[in-house]
């Protein structure tokens, strides 16, 4: 059975996103992605599907951070 996708408006994110914790997640995630394997850090392949009705594409961005005990889809 498809899911279908929650839209949000921008400001539902602006309140829900602190961009101090986002700008510190965002930091500490690549820093410990420049240590490559010793960063705890596992990046899969991304996926990417065409939406030529509106030239563009989604791309999809999997990532697992073991010290978050967390993983994000973006």
């Amino acid at each position: 059975m498809a899911v279908e996708p929650k839209f949000i408006s921008k400001e539902d994110v602006a309140k829900l996103l602190n961009p101090r914790i986002l700008l510190d997640r965002l930091e500490d995630a690549l820093g410990k992605m420049s240590l490559g394997k010793d960063g705890g850090v596992e990046q899969p392949m991304r996926s990417a599907v065409s939406v030529e009705k509106h030239h563009g594409c989604v791309v999809k961005f999997t990532q697992a951070i073991s010290s978050w005990k967390i993983s994000f889809e973006s």
